[in-house]
C-alpha cells in the first residue's frame, strides 16, 4: 500500500488601529485562513483508494474599542465569522475507523460534507487596580449557526499583594471550542455541539530577587462534550499516525488537575 498524508495552513490578515484620544483606542481586523489536510491510501492492486480532504476555511471581521483611565480599563467589541467549504472524500471516517485502514481500499464514492454557517459574537472586558488588589473580568456571547447554539463564556482574574515580594492570585473561566471538521465527513444529520471547559486556578508568586521570581499554581479543569461522535474505541497507534487525527475514542468528558512550579 502507498500512503500519503499532507497538511498545510494559510492565513491572511489586515489590521487597522486608530488612536481616538489619549484614552480611547479602536482596532479593526479583517482576516481569512484555510487549513487543508489530505489523507490518501492508494492500493497498488486497484484503482480505488481511500482519499480524504479536509479543507475548511473562514473569513473573520473583528472590531474592538478600548478605553483606559488611570488604573481602570474597559474593552468591548464584536466578531463575525463566515465558515465555508468543509470536507470531502470517497469514504467516511466511520468506515476507515472500523476496519484495518492500512490494508483496505474504499468504494468509489463521492462524499461531500459542507461545514458552512456563521458566528456572531459580542464581548466586553474590564478591570482595575487599587492598592494591593487587581481585578479583571470579561464575558463573550456567541450565536453560531454551524452548531445551532447560543453560548456565553467568561473569565475572571484577581490578585492580592501580601507584601512587596509576595502576592496571591485566583482565576476562573468557562470556554467553548468548535468541533473538529473531520467529524462531519459522512455524518448523516450531524448535530454536533461545542466542547466546554471549566477552569479554576489559585497561585502564589514570590519575588526572590529584583530580576527573579518564583510561582506555584494549583489548577483544576473540567471538560464536557469533548467528542461529538464516537467511531472506534480501539487504541490503534498506527491508525492515529496515518490519519494524523485525534484518537476518535469515547472521550465525552474528563478532568485535569495538578500543581505547577516555575521560576523566571
Amino acid at each position: 500500500n502507498k500512503f500519503h498524508a499532507e497538511s498545510s495552513f494559510s492565513a491572511n490578515s489586515l489590521t487597522w488601529e486608530y488612536l481616538i484620544s489619549d484614552s480611547a483606542f479602536l482596532k479593526t481586523v479583517l482576516s481569512s485562513h484555510t487549513r487543508r489536510q489530505e489523507i490518501s491510501n492508494d492500493d497498488s492492486g486497484t484503482s480505488a483508494g481511500a482519499d480524504i480532504v479536509f479543507n475548511p476555511g473562514q473569513l473573520r471581521l473583528m472590531q474592538s474599542l478600548t478605553f483606559t483611565r488611570d488604573r481602570f480599563f474597559l474593552k468591548g467589541g464584536y466578531e463575525a465569522i463566515d465558515y465555508r467549504r468543509g470536507c470531502s472524500g470517497n469514504t467516511t471516517i466511520p468506515a476507515i475507523a472500523n476496519y484495518n485502514y492500512l490494508h483496505s481500499t474504499s468504494i468509489s464514492a463521492d462524499i461531500y460534507s459542507p461545514v458552512t454557517g456563521r458566528s456572531l459574537s459580542c464581548f466586553a472586558q474590564g478591570g482595575f487596580s487599587s492598592g494591593r488588589i487587581s481585578i479583571d473580568a470579561g464575558g463573550r456571547f456567541e450565536n453560531c449557526t454551524v452548531t445551532d447554539q447560543n453560548v456565553f463564556s467568561y473569565a475572571a482574574n484577581a490578585s492580592y499583594a501580601l507584601t512587596a515580594d509576595d502576592s496571591l492570585s485566583a482565576s476562573h473561566g468557562i470556554y467553548y471550542a468548535h468541533p473538529d471538521v473531520f467529524y462531519y465527513l459522512g455524518a448523516s444529520g450531524a448535530d454536533f455541539k461545542m466542547a466546554e471547559a471549566k477552569n479554576f486556578q489559585f497561585g502564589w508568586n514570590r519575588r526572590l530577587r529584583e530580576e527573579i521570581s518564583s510561582t506555584a499554581e494549583v489548577y483544576y479543569s473540567r471538560y464536557s462534550r469533548l467528542c461529538p461522535q464516537t467511531y472506534t474505541t480501539t487504541d490503534d497507534q498506527v491508525f492515529k499516525k496515518v490519519t494524523q487525527l485525534n484518537a476518535l475514542a469515547n472521550e465525552w468528558s474528563g478532568d485535569t488537575f495538578g500543581l505547577e512550579l516555575s521560576a523566571k
